[in-house]
């Protein structure tokens, strides 16, 4: 049923270019030569579902993080949102043969970015006869972000209704497809402190500070073809400079993430007693991976609540506590407005 859609997708844009092709060559007037522009825009888009997996997972800390809150002795904050914004800077040479049809070719820059926080705290504290207490407490800070972005490589065709003897004012429309080299950075820090101590007597005999930060960065990158479309105005200012406006649509799916996974770890505890005094121990570890970037669930019972990750390993993830797992789907699909500057020539 997948490809049966992908296919019909493709036959509709497909059509639509080559109808828009043929009206154009039929309806316009082949020009004395051919108009050279160069279009500079920028673009403030909309996603669609928060780029696919990104907000699945997104969603699998939350759902988490927000269930330690609800346990006893536990509370938890979150404030880590869905990802909405795109921005999109492009430049385009754009060939126009007749007077209401034109080529182009193009590139630019996509980018999405989202960072968040979310906090875990802990305090436990029990008596045994009056004579002896203790106390624990501890928090984890976490720091999340990332920023997805894509590089295109976009063909388009254009249809031009110029309005007006002097055509001050055109209305244009365009439907392209392009190779997006995507790339998505994702960035998480930890920062966690804990506390005990022992009382006996109302006297203290001993007591443990520890620290720990944990650094994961994961670089992966992935390519895909895609399509969009646009609907706009250009409003010409001088024989060679105008200024336009757009509404646009893009859909493109990236479904094979590669990359790495590099996690850095320090450790530090200092413990504290009547009859040692105090010792400090310290550990530091590095580990990396390459792999795929995989989206599965996490929950060790059948009847549990799962939660969605995304994550890279070497190999595909596997396990009792392990489920649905499959390669992360990723996309940029956005509606948005664009504005442009646009400087032409005749070529001849």
């Amino acid at each position: 049923m997948h490809e049966n859609k992908k296919k019909t997708k493709g036959l509709t844009v497909g059509v639509a270019f080559f109808l828009i092709l043929g009206l154009s060559v039929l309806s316009g007037t082949l020009q004395a030569g051919v108009e050279v522009s160069f279009r500079l825009s920028g673009s403030y888009g909309q996603l669609v579902n928060g780029a696919g997996d990104i907000e699945e997972a997104r969603k699998g800390w939350e759902s988490s993080v927000s269930d330690v809150g609800q346990e006893d002795r536990y509370t938890s904050t979150f404030d880590w949102k869905t990802p909405k914004r795109s921005n999109d800077f492009r430049a385009e040479l754009l060939f126009r043969i007749t007077r209401n049809f034109a080529l182009s070719i193009g590139s630019g820059y996509i980018f999405v970015k989202n960072q968040g926080s979310f906090r875990v705290d802990y305090e436990r504290s029990n008596d045994f006869g009056n004579s002896y207490h203790y106390e624990s407490h501890g928090s984890e800070a976490y720091s999340p972000g990332g920023t997805l972005s894509a590089i295109p490589i976009t063909l388009d065709a254009y249809v031009f209704l110029p309005i007006g003897k002097k055509e001050t004012f055109t209305i244009f429309a365009h439907v392209g497809a392009g190779y997006y080299f995507g790339k998505l950075d994702f960035d998480i820090d930890m920062n966690g402190t804990s506390n005990y101590e022992e009382t006996t007597g109302g006297e203290l005999t001993y007591r443990r500070d520890t620290t720990q930060t944990l650094q994961i960065t994961q670089k992966t990158d992935s390519n895909s073809f895609g399509f969009h479309a646009g609907l706009g105005l250009d409003i010409k200012l001088t024989r060679t400079l105008s200024i336009g406006a757009e509404a646009y649509g893009r859909q493109v799916v990236f479904r094979s993430w590669e990359g790495s996974n590099v996690m850095k770890s320090e450790y530090t505890s200092v413990t504290w007693t009547i009859s040692g005094g105090e010792r400090t121990y310290e550990d530091s570890d590095t580990d990396s991976s390459y792999g795929n970037l995989w989206t599965y669930q996490i929950g060790c019972s059948d009847e549990g609540k799962r939660y969605t990750n995304m994550w890279v390993w070497d190999e595909e993830p596997e396990g009792t506590c392990i489920h649905n797992v499959r390669k992360s789907r990723i996309n940029l699909n956005s509606y948005g407005v664009s504005v442009s500057l646009k400087l032409s020539f005749n070529l001849f």
